[in-house]
């Protein structure tokens, strides 16, 4: 990890009383709700040896002050002045609100803990094993299920899943050797041997099966809604999937649920929809496709290129241009918006490290270990190196 904050978007403000997990912690009767979308943003910056937080203006509203500070989520950040004891055993952290009140204290968390809440619930650590809170620090789901830190242990959904991440109600974790997907009460809905590997497909309802072969989709009951007559299925997202029909070889169209094609157009290299919109080749091109099938083609785009989604209308990539390469923020219509700096041999090159949510993305400085915050034009509102002066 080459620096101690991360950054993804905040969600809305939720301010509850202080929690501590002890040894024998307090069932949640309540389901958690997953709270509403907030244009409130605050990011965490590094000034000196401490992490703080800025506004979308680059003014630091909550001071510097612990050795490590994650995004906000759902209201709610994780920080933590016990980064020694990231790794093994864990690390004692506090998740704090937009004032920077602590509202849930003194919870041990690993690398599956870093990412925060997601549709209510966060991942903690008691007795090396895993489970999950509210945001009032009470247990929602007991501490049972197994976590090594640093591995894809629970849960990995669609292009922006993250571990012990939930989306559209469940995950994926393990009890013992037995891999189990759970809704977000613990209750298990799947159990068996390749549950890691249909979690993510069955978000929307639907996983692929195959029967001689081919592959169709089957929902959480069972009952095969799309009969299996491809020779490759992928994974639902936002309603459409990609699949090879017979015939073809590494090339794709996209389907609906119930099995129809979105367009009679023969794609390669697809990749899921987000916002509406997925990034595949068609004809040669790397193209944005949108859900009625209709194709724009993208810039050109330099070796190997991340993520394959967009957030808040916004893609992030690698392009060739004038025969240098930048990274660059793309919107929906296949228009550069910014570009950064020129990559060249001996020079230092500076990184997008974290998509727009809405309001600003992270830039991080490889061999200079810095990082500056930019809005949607490119223009920097904050930057460590004069921060840190």
């Amino acid at each position: 990890m080459t620096s101690k904050y991360v950054a993804f978007g905040a969600i809305t403000i939720f301010c509850v009383a202080c929690k501590s997990i002890t040894d024998k912690p307090e069932l949640s009767s309540a389901i958690p709700q997953v709270a509403p979308k907030s244009t409130d943003k605050l990011y965490p910056v590094r000034i000196g040896e401490k992490c703080g937080y800025i506004d979308v203006t680059g003014k630091v509203v909550i001071p510097a002050q612990w050795e490590f500070a994650a995004e906000f989520r759902e209201g709610l950040a994780l920080v933590s002045n016990d980064w020694g004891n990231y790794s093994e055993p864990g690390m004692t952290a506090d998740f704090i609100d937009y004032s920077g009140k602590v509202v849930v204290k003194d919870i041990l968390v690993d690398d599956i803990g870093l990412q925060g809440f997601s549709e209510g619930l966060a991942p903690f650590l008691q007795n090396g094993k895993v489970g999950f809170i509210d945001k009032a620090g009470k247990v929602v789901i007991p501490a049972k299920y197994y976590c090594e830190p640093g591995d894809d242990q629970c849960g990995c959904v669609c292009e922006d899943g993250a571990v012990g991440e939930f989306k559209n109600g469940v995950t994926w974790a393990k009890l013992g050797h037995t891999e189990i997907l759970i809704d977000r009460t613990g209750k298990e809905l799947l159990k068996g041997e390749n549950v890691r590997n249909a979690s993510n497909r069955y978000i929307e309802g639907l996983a692929p099966y195959k029967k001689r072969k081919l592959y169709g989709y089957k929902n959480l009951e069972g009952k095969v809604v799309i009969p299996a007559k491809y020779t490759f299925a992928g994974e639902f997202c936002e309603g459409v999937s990609f699949v090879t029909p017979q015939g073809l070889e590494n090339q794709f169209v996209y389907i609906d649920k119930t099995g129809k094609q979105i367009s009679d157009k023969i794609f390669e290299y697809p990749a899921n929809f987000s916002e509406g919109f997925a990034l595949a080749t068609y004809e040669g091109f790397r193209v944005i496709v949108s859900k009625d099938g209709k194709t724009k083609r993208f810039p050109p785009l330099a070796g190997t290129h991340y993520p394959h989604f967009f957030k808040n209308g916004l893609f992030m990539a690698t392009i060739t241009k004038n025969d240098t390469s930048k990274d660059v923020f793309i919107d929906q219509n296949g228009e550069i918006i910014a570009e950064f700096e020129i990559s060249s041999p001996g020079a230092f090159r500076e990184k997008i490290s974290t998509p727009f949510d809405g309001h600003l993305a992270e830039i991080y400085c490889q061999g200079e270990n810095s990082a500056r915050w930019v809005d949607r034009n490119g223009k920097t509102v904050w930057s460590s190196k004069t921060a840190s002066k």
